[in-house]
């Protein structure tokens, strides 16, 4: 009797330890799942809250984001919204961000309002590609934390994997706290992400909806052509 109960202790532990994941582990798991979709689709949403110095901003910024992976290349379509709030300073853009497989084109179309005074802007940013900022696969973004797996939650009516990060760098400790994470268990995509600030006050919430998977997108969204007389500022030919 006493053999089995030892056997079973040391089966159960076993068990134990053989089903327990790490943060790295989830990691890995979501870039996996995530690299398997051919085309992406989802709405964003992002609200944040700045306080310094006795004085605050509020940024809400939606976006409508698309991913297609052809070849080992991720193209992107972005359109985005965003509006700030600074008191005497206001500001308020629409935004297009195409990948095109070569370089990002970023269309950016601004007023930002001084004491009543409107200054209005619109230029095009060309740029190199970074596959690892692009790519929705990527984990490089979580390189700069320290990763702790919480217990899973089901959010939205989805199971997901929650996991913590807090800031490596004393600078940007500083300046940010934790930063929780929501990611869908069976796509690997993210549902909701939350920052804090380093006293612990929440500071901005993005929510992921409207998730569409290997649906058909028109090569054309991920084709750019710079509006007729507006500034593009070529980024390609700075940094050697």
């Amino acid at each position: 009797m006493r053999k089995y109960l030892l056997a079973s202790t040391v089966l159960l532990m076993t068990c134990q330890f053989a089903v327990a994941e790490t943060a790295d582990d989830v990691m890995k798991k979501i870039a996996e799942r995530t690299k398997k979709h051919k085309t992406i689709q989802y709405k964003m949403k992002q609200n944040s809250k700045i306080e310094q110095m006795g004085q605050g901003s509020t940024t809400e910024t939606v976006g409508d984001y698309k991913y297609l992976r052809k070849d080992d290349k991720v193209y992107v379509h972005a359109d985005m919204t965003t509006k700030m709030d600074a008191g005497m300073m206001k500001s308020s853009s629409k935004s297009k961000m195409v990948v095109d497989g070569e370089f990002m084109w970023v269309h950016t179309d601004s007023i930002t309002e001084v004491n009543g005074q409107k200054m209005p802007q619109e230029s095009v940013m060309k740029n190199k590609i970074s596959d690892k900022l692009l790519d929705p696969a990527s984990m490089d973004g979580m390189k700069n934390y320290n990763l702790k797996l919480l217990p899973e939650e089901k959010i939205d009516g989805k199971d997901a994997w929650v996991i913590e990060g807090t800031p490596k760098d004393a600078t940007m400790k500083s300046q940010q706290g934790r930063m929780v994470s929501w990611f869908d268990k069976k796509t690997g995509l993210p549902i909701k992400m939350v920052g804090y600030t380093p006293a612990g006050k929440e500071m901005s919430t993005t929510t992921f909806s409207e998730v569409k998977i290997d649906e058909k997108l028109s090569p054309e969204l991920f084709t750019f052509t710079p509006p007729a007389g507006v500034q593009v500022m070529d980024m390609t030919k700075m940094g050697g």
